[in-house]
This record gives structure tokens, sequence and C-alpha cells, in this order.
């Protein structure tokens, strides 16, 4: 078949049949069975895409952003510049030398807004490195130290001040406290994103207080209960007039030029976190603790790779795109308050102050900073740091601790004096811290000489509170020293900053003056002198006699033992003896006089050496016995109920002889203590004489009871009528008056406390501070020796101060008279209305407070304008305080006095208990033993 593709025709046997008719068509091809099947596809397909812009359309849905659409220009820049602040440092690490503090201009004062500037003549310069330099000059000019040197002439105008040698040092620091009232916000575990500033109270009086104690600057720092706390603030103390708190920020003001704006934030590890909130919240353990620690720190690295990422990103494209780049980003910078600071501390521009006390809880915390990369700067409170010392010094890690304070909860019971000395062998570095009320700011330097007293370097000690701080909380470039371009903060002493009852005469701030007292020294102390290195080592001979060189804590006994080479012998009220000699026979005093006085003959001879004998100091109010650790339930021996009728608890019942509180006091000197129940209502108990360096009952009890103790105020207030102050004293009303029928009768064992008060078998000890009520307690005295035949008045009253040197810590002793304002204290004035005086120390969560008592007495003396003999501060934690806390029962047995054929209690020191630098050498505290160089705990 012939084929014609332009025609297409073709012949079929129709046309013959047609008579040669010829019919054409075009040629139509069969399609191929693949054509087919893609015909077919395509046409589903078709149908499918069809029905689904139908169902498309038919459904809600975002519209298709245009790539033109990012975040706002402004957004894009906010978190530009954020990604330029944490790439490029914007401040000086060491800035220049200042020649003005941008603090300066802070006004304080309307009669003095701008200070003239200020020549300090005549100094011995304790700078903060600890280095003493005599001959001193110190020029002070726009808030700034200019120089510090020898014969400055400087020119202009200013006022120049004669120290004729007085003591100088930088401003103190107070490195930590929990801001006002606002202590913990108790709510979370977790509340990095909560501000000090923000509960800071500018006219708190405590910084005034703090400020007369020479501290010019202090961190305020919320969050002792929080794994993660807050962001804390360093305040410098100069009120401004505005009382505005940010006026009080030592970055106020700052610039590049002024170096670095450091930020703090505040964790706390341990029990704190773990029991503040409940066994039924988290964390109830410490696995719980650091558990949340850890996922808190991811969480705020996860964020600032998150930011880091961005910042990249927006980098790139901003490269690429110039001023439209914000078009072509279509995320905002990640943020998150709640972990922005402590994204900073990653980053390193965040300084960590940590709570924490053992060594268990540091290393959690030292193990975390390692996984995260973050810098622990000081442990604080770090009661346990010393046995960890070589961990921390490796770390590079300072601990702020208290010298002393100790034997609160567990946490705190391996506590030791002896803490300072050995973290500073180690290598690391160590700042004092108060914690008020229990250790009041006003009283920081009071740490350093206590750590020094202990064998701190005199250097350290002063570091400690000066340039240690400073360098901790980044400010090392400004403050801390006396040196060109740091800010003036600068305090002069009455003397060495490290002699007990130190007190400032003069307290600068950013060049202004913020403290001043007369340039007068007080009356019974001589003019300042170098203290040098106090050393709490044995002066007696130890050649032979009662106590070997080795003999530390040891109990030796002796029937009978002569101490010669007594110094000078404070036995009571009338005999104050130089140059003296004491013999002791089975416990007793068989004689004491002056040299060759005695006999002496059948003993074993102890050689003072020159040192000072004095009776056995005497406490009350303490729990020493009844209480080791009072956040430890089974160490408090504490009453639950009582009948008021009987006197509240007996202490006696519950004393526990086995106690390393006992022992701590014991081997500061004091050996007798009036130990009372912890007080839960107005009748707080019956207290009892014991021995402190007793074993057991048998020889440790020796007044089964000693006073009757009441209590009037807030601190008392219990269940029913004790509820109130009214209360309370007409229910001391109604026990002491239905006794008073029953006066007359025989005495017997069964008799109320109330009724063997009236009639004079034991004293009443009332614990009360708001002078109002105290008048009302004096009324119903009044009314009582009406009652009776007896006048209770005729033995006269006796005030114990514990502790004399107050602080305001509650509203009912607000107005107490607080030491070192250059006015008349407590003591000088009850002492000019002839009103007897003791003191004690007071423990403000347990009794190792007490270990202070001969220091409470120097102090109390130094701060008194009156004059007063050693021997009558002595008596006042001796002999007044027995017979104030124990009546003429506990002085015939001879508490708190050395008395001939009277039990003997007496310490030997190696000079003046009244000062530093003094340690017992040996305590005799009846049956025969003598504690050869007690050693603290």
């Amino acid at each position: 078949m012939n084929h014609n593709r332009e025609d297409d025709e073709i012949s079929s046997p129709a046309s013959s049949l047609l008579g040669g008719f010829t019919a054409t068509r075009p040629f139509i091809r069969r399609p191929s069975r693949r054509l087919v099947v893609l015909l077919l596809a395509g046409l589903a397909a078709t149908t499918l895409l069809a029905f689904g812009l139908i169902i498309f359309v038919a459904m809600p849905h975002a519209p298709v952003r245009d790539v033109s659409e990012g975040i706002s220009s402004e957004a894009f820049a906010q978190g530009q510049s954020f990604c330029q602040s944490i790439s490029v440092s914007k401040f000086e690490t060491k800035p220049k030398i200042r020649s003005r503090n941008p603090r300066f201009d802070i006004v304080s004062s309307e009669t003095t807004p701008r200070p003239k500037d200020v020549l300090l003549r005549n100094a011995v310069l304790i700078d903060g490195d600890g280095s003493v330099q005599p001959n001193v000059d110190i020029f002070l000019s726009s808030g700034v130290i200019v120089e510090a040197g020898k014969d400055l002439s400087p020119s202009g105008q200013f006022e120049e001040i004669d120290l004729e040698g007085r003591y100088v040092t930088p401003g103190s620091w107070w490195p930590g406290l929990n801001g006002d009232a606002d202590v913990n916000e108790m709510t979370n575990p977790v509340t990095s994103s909560v501000r000090a500033l923000d509960g800071y109270d500018t006219q708190d009086p405590a910084i005034s207080a703090s400020n007369s104690g020479g501290i010019t600057s202090s961190l305020v720092i919320p969050g002792s209960g929080n794994v993660v706390g807050g962001e804390g603030y360093v305040f410098k103390h100069r009120a401004p007039l505005s009382n505005s708190a940010e006026e009080m920020l030592i970055n106020y003001g700052m610039d590049a030029k002024d170096g670095k704006q450091w930020r703090w934030i505040k964790m706390a590890c341990g029990e704190n976190p773990k029991g503040l909130y409940g066994f039924s919240s988290y964390p109830a353990t410490r696995m719980g603790f650091g558990a949340i620690l850890r996922q808190t720190f991811h969480d705020a690295k996860k964020l600032k790779l998150g930011q880091e990422d961005w910042c990249t990103r927006a980098g790139s494209v901003e490269s690429a795109h110039g001023k439209n780049a914000h078009r072509y980003v279509h995320e905002r910078l990640p943020e998150d308050p709640s972990l922005e600071i402590i994204v900073g501390l990653l980053r390193g521009d965040v300084l960590l102050q940590n709570h924490c006390y053992t060594p268990k809880d540091m290393e959690v915390m030292i193990r975390a900073s390692h996984e995260f990369g973050f810098k622990i700067t000081t442990f604080h409170h770090a009661q346990g740091a010393w046995q960890l010392k070589e961990r921390l010094a490796k770390e590079n890690i300072s601990v702020a601790m208290f010298a002393s304070f100790w034997g609160y909860k567990a946490e705190a019971y391996h506590a030791s004096v002896y803490a300072g000395k050995r973290l500073a062998e180690a290598g690391v570095e160590v700042a004092y811290k108060s914690d008020a009320p229990a250790v009041t700011q006003q009283n920081l330097i009071y740490e350093a000489q206590r750590a020094h007293h202990w064998g701190l370097p005199a250097h350290l000690a002063i570091q400690s509170v000066t340039k240690v701080p400073a360098e901790r909380l980044g400010q090392g470039f400004r403050i801390g020293r006396i040196l060109p371009g740091y800010d003036a903060d600068v305090v002069v002493w009455d003397r060495h900053p490290l002699e007990l009852g130190a007190h400032p005469l003069r307290v600068y701030v950013d060049g202004h003056t913020t403290f001043s007292l007369p340039f007068s020294l007080p009356k019974h102390t001589q003019p300042p002198a170098t203290v040098g290195e106090m050393t709490a080592v044995s002066t007696a001979d130890v050649s032979g006699g009662v106590c070997k060189q080795d003999d530390f804590s040891a109990k030796v006994t002796y029937s009978k033992v002569a101490i010669v080479g007594i110094g000078r012998l404070i036995a009571d009220k009338a005999n104050d003896l130089v140059d003296a000699e004491l013999v002791i026979k089975d416990g007793v005093v068989e004689c004491f006089g002056r040299r060759g006085g005695c006999n002496t003959q059948m003993a074993t001879v102890y050689d003072l050496n020159g040192g000072w004998v004095v009776p056995g100091a005497v406490v009350g109010g303490s729990y020493l016995g009844l209480e080791e650790l009072l956040q430890e339930p089974s160490t408090v021996d504490m009453p639950v109920g009582f009948d008021p009728r009987k006197g509240g608890s007996r202490a006696s019942d519950g004393l526990n002889f086995d106690s390393k509180m006992m022992t701590t006091v014991f081997s500061a000197g004091v050996t007798q203590s009036f130990s009372i129940p912890r007080p839960v209502s107005a009748v707080i108990g019956q207290s009892a004489l014991i021995s402190t360096g007793a074993e057991d009952q048998s020889n440790g009890i020796l007044l089964d009871i000693g006073a009757l103790h009441l209590g009037v105020g807030n601190d008392f207030k219990g269940a029913g009528i004790t509820s109130s102050v009214a209360g309370q004293m007409d229910l001391f009303r109604s026990l002491f008056l239905e006794q008073v029928p029953k006066y007359s009768s025989r005495p017997d064992d069964s008799d109320s406390p109330f009724l063997r008060v009236l009639r004079g078998d034991i004293p009443v000890v009332v614990s009360v501070h708001n002078s109002d009520h105290i008048l009302k307690v004096l009324v119903l005295k009044k009314q009582l020796d009406r009652s009776i035949s007896k006048n209770i008045a005729e033995s006269g009253a006796t005030v114990v101060l514990a502790p004399p040197r107050c602080s305001p810590v509650s509203w009912e002793v607000r107005k107490c008279l607080r030491p070192g304002q250059g006015t008349a204290t407590a003591v000088d004035i009850l002492k000019s209305a002839n009103v007897t005086v003791a003191v004690s120390s007071f423990g403000f969560l347990n009794s190792e407070a007490f270990r202070d008592t001969f220091w409470e007495a120097g102090w109390a003396r130094s701060d008194a304008l009156s004059d007063i003999s050693e021997r009558e501060a002595i008596g006042w934690v001796t002999w007044e305080a027995a017979k104030a806390l124990g009546g003429e029962r506990a002085m015939d047995i001879g508490t708190g006095r050395i008395a001939i054929g009277k039990r003997a209690s007496v310490v030997g020191f190696n000079g003046s208990p009244l000062a530093f630098g003094a340690v017992p050498q040996f305590i005799v505290d009846g049956a025969g033993k003598v504690v050869c160089w007690p050693q603290q705990p």
C-alpha cells in the first residue's frame, strides 16, 4: 500500500464499484498504549490538583510571608547592640589613675554640698595590703586619693588636719548581707531575676551605724535560702539627700574610663535550700539541689548558645544586606529574664557569691563550675572551708566567713577559730563578714581582731576587711587601698584597728565626711602604739611543775598546787595584788597573798612568769548543757508545756555535760554558768549553776536552783495570758501575791519558787529591754515590798547588760546605746546613778558567744567615758555576775571570786584577759584538777 503523507489518500474496493469514482480522508494513526496511559495519568493529576486547591481555599490558613517581611529594624538594632556588648569589652579592666570620682557630685548635705579638699597629716598608714608606713600625709580631692606620701605640699585651698600619729586605713568592706527585711524570695528555689536594689532602704539606720564602725561599702545580696538567689549590688555608705538608692550604687555615674561595671549573684547550697521548702517540695535532698542547679545552668547555656548563634547569623545577614538586613531575619534575639544574669555568669561578667558551709557542698558547686564553665568567686559563711583549703587554693576561690561564730546548726559544728590562719597558710584569701543580728555589721573590725588573736597575721587581718573583699568583688582597682586615683574612702582610728575596742574617729566616703568624733583619746588608754604579732602561746615556766610542755588541755590531778610568779592577782572587789601567789589544796583555796606569804611546801609548783590570775568568769542566761545546736532538735532540751505556778521547768533536770559548746567556753576561762531553759513564755524557768568544765552531773551541778527567770516583752509572748505584755505583768502579779500569805510559814522543799523569791532564798532575774517595761517591773517590786515584812530592796538591784555593746535588732531595743558614738554608754549612765552593773555576752542563736565574756568586759570598759579600773571590769563578769544571778548562795560557795576556804575556780592568763593576745595558761575549777593550756576545740 502506497502512503502519501501529504494527501493521505487511499483506495478502497468501493471505489471500483462506483465506476472509478475515487474518495479521499485524512490518515488517523492509532495511539500507542503508553500514550494512553500518560494521558490518563495527567488527567488524574489535574483532577487531584483541582480538588486540593478547592480544599486549601476552603480551609483557614496563614498568609504566605513575603521574603521582604522580617523583624522590625528596632528589634534588629537592639539585638545587634546586645551582640556588640558581649563581643567587645566596653570597660577598661585596669583604668588609668583618675583625677575625679564620678560619685563626688552626689549631694549628701545641704550645708556642704561640695566638701573641701582635705590633707591628713602625720598619719600612721596601714594600707589595704597590710603594710605599715609612719609619718604619711594623705591628700583627698574631688572624691579621690590624689597622693599619699611624706611632707606633701598640695596647691589650692584645702582643710589640713594633723592626726598626730593616729592610724589610718582604707574604708572597710562588708562582703555580703541580705538587704533590709527582704532576705530570700522563698517562693521558688530559683529566683535569679530578683534584685536587691528593689528592696533596699536608703533610710535604714544600719547604714549609718555600720559606717560609724568604719564600713564604707557593702555588697547587699539576697538568696541564702535559694539554689539560685538573686542579683546583688554594692552600695556606698553615704546616703544622698535625694534618698535615691541608685545614687548609693558604687557604679553610679561610671563610664568606660572608670573600669568594668561588674554584677553580682548569690547562690546557696546545703541545708538552707534543701530544708526551707519542706519535704514535699523540691529540693528536699542534696541530690535534688544538684539536679536543680544543673538544669538551671543547662537552660542558661542553651540560651547563651542560642544568642550567640543569632548574633552570628545576624552579622552575616547585615554584611550581605546592609540596612535591609532586618527583613531577612525572622526571629528576635532569644531572651529570658529568669536566666539573663546566669548567662552573664557563664560569660564572665557576673561574680558568683556562694552561701556554702561544708566541704561536700562546696565540691558540688565546684563540679558544676567545671561542667558548665563558670567561676566561683567566694564561698560565704564557709565555716568548714578550712577542711578543703588545698582545693580552694587550687581553684582560686576565696572565703568570706566569721572569726568564731559557730554551732547554731550541724553545718557550722566543725568551725574552728583557727580557720583563718589555716586557710591563709594554704594560700586561700580570707575575708571576714557579719551576719546581723547574730554578728552585727558595725563591729566588722571585731571579726578581724579575733582572727588575728587566733593566729591570722596582722597584715592579712587588715586585708580581710579591705583589700581582699574589694578585689573579690571586682573593685580592687578603685577600693581597698590608699593609692592615687582610688576612691577617697578613708578611716581614721582612735587606736590600732586590731586592738580591742578600736573605733573610728573620722570616716570619709567619696571624699565626704560621713562620721566624725573629736580627736581625743579615751582616758584609760595610752596613745596608739603598734600591736605587732599577737601570739597565743604560753609564757609560763614549763621546765617542771604542774603542766608539761605538751600538756595541752590535759587535766592533771594534784592534792596541792602552788601558783607562783603571779604578776597580778584580782581575787574580789577588795583584793587586787601584784607579785602574788596562790595555793589550792584539794580543790579549795588555802591561801593567796604577796610573794612568800603562803606555805608552798609539799605543793606542786606552777610558775606563771608574770601572768594574771582572776576568778573564772560567770555567765547567765545561757543554754549551756541544755542546747548544743539550736537547729538540730535532737541536741536541744526545750520545754513545751508547763504550769507557770511551778516556776517553769528546772534546767538541772535536763543537763548534759558531754558538750563541745561547754568545752569551748570553759577553755576561754568561763568556768561557771547559770543555765536556763530556752524561753517559750514569760515564765522562763529555774536556772542551775553548773561547772562548765565538769564531766558529768555528779560534780557539775553546783546549785540545783540558781534563780527564777522571768521575761517581759515580745520575746516572751506565749499562749493565753502571756500573749501581751499586760498579760505577762498580770500573771507575775498574781503568782507573787498569792504566795504572800505563805511568807511566814515554815520553808519546805515543795515551796513555790515565787515564794522562795519573796523570802529572799533565791533571786529573780527578769529579762527585759524596754524602759517602760523596766519601770513597770520596778513598780511591781515596790508593791511586793509593801506586802511582806522583808524589804527586797535592801539587797539592791543589779543590771546585767547582755551584751553591753548592744545592737537595735528589734523594736524593743531600738533605743539602745550603740558603742563608738562618742557619747555616754549604758555603763556610764548606770554607774552615775549608783546602779550595780554586771556584764554578760549574749548568744543570739546559741551559747558560743559566751566564749568572749572577758572581751565583752574589756570592750565595755574601753567604750565608757568614765574612768573604770581593770578590777571593776573583771568584777562585772565574775563576782557581780555571780551575786546578780545566784545571790548570796552562789557567793558562799566561791562563785565569781577567790576566797580562802571556798571552792577554787580560777584562771591564769599570760596577760590581761581584757585584751587580745592573752589566753588561759591553766584553769582550776574545783575537784583538785588543773587543766593545762586549754585549747579551743
